[in-house]
């Protein structure tokens, strides 16, 4: 199986795809979103890990070109980034990833010294046996009966229900 891992930080792609390669997996790493797409237009990459503020082309964009290529298998894109708001990380599951994994930076300061890269000792039994995910649920409605302020009211002490 193979893995393209894409960052700017060539620390972390190094770490990461030493790991990746460890694990058995072929890894192959990329500094910019505009090289990985194109690499993955020609190559049949079944994992893609890629930052989010990436040159060439951001991380979203990459996503976005990635989903709309008609790929005969899944192709599972997990962002790696050190910002972590919620903007982020709703941005990058709306552009099309599968998962967002916020990752400590590797600049070399005080704060970040003692820092590495999350453990990937699972990656190899969790991706071995991947599979398509299934669709996710649409977000529920609140019934057609019940009043838009009803649905928001907060519930009464000890009630299951919704509030009346």
């Amino acid at each position: 199986m193979k893995v393209m891992v894409v960052s700017d930080d060539l620390l972390f792609a190094g770490i990461t795809t030493k790991k990746i390669s460890s694990l058995g997996f072929a890894a192959e790493s990329f500094s910019t979103g505009t090289a990985a797409f194109e690499s993955i237009k020609k190559e049949n990459y079944r994992i893609v890990l890629t930052g989010w503020d990436i040159p060439g082309m951001s991380g979203r964009e990459l996503t976005e070109n990635i989903r709309k290529l008609n790929r005969s298998r899944y192709t599972y894109i997990i962002v790696c980034a050190v910002d972590k708001t919620a903007d982020v990380t709703v941005g990058a599951l709306e552009a099309g990833a599968d998962d967002f994994l916020s990752r400590p930076s590797t600049r070399l300061n005080s704060s970040s010294r003692s820092s590495t890269p999350s453990d990937c000792s699972t990656w190899k039994t969790n991706f071995a046996t991947a599979r398509a995910p299934t669709p996710r649920p649409a977000w529920s409605m609140p019934p057609a009966s019940v009043s838009s302020t009803a649905w928001l009211s907060p519930r009464p002490e000890g009630s299951r229900g919704m509030a009346a």
